[in-house]
């Protein structure tokens, strides 16, 4: 997990295909947990389901089992206007179920 967040952290300052795997890769995580909050600040055990299986979503669940937190490069998706919410934040914080959640994450 430690060679994960560094390369993540390493990748994240230099133009390289690495540089755009793992952002494309954060984002894809991102989507998929649909929440306003970047998900490395999220509790893995909260939404981690949501995530697609891969390597980052490996490493968030591995990073959520310790004190560490990763700070940036962060694949957050702005609102749109300032009242604007996001379906799966509402709905975790109404403690749906997990098999709920997943059917509502494709909509």
């Amino acid at each position: 997990m430690i060679e994960h967040l560094q390369a993540i952290v390493t990748h994240s300052h230099r133009g390289s295909p690495s540089h755009d795997l793992h952002l494309q890769n954060m984002e894809l995580v991102q989507c998929y947990v649909g929440s306003e909050q970047p998900f490395w600040d999220l509790p893995y055990q909260l939404h981690g389901h949501l995530a697609p299986k891969g390597w980052i979503q490996f490493t968030w669940e591995e990073l959520s089992a310790t004190n560490l937190s990763l700070r940036g490069p962060l694949a957050t998706i702005p609102s749109n206007r300032e009242s604007d919410g996001f379906i799966m934040d509402e709905q975790v914080q109404r403690d749906w179920s997990a098999k709920n959640l997943q059917v509502l994450n494709p909509v």
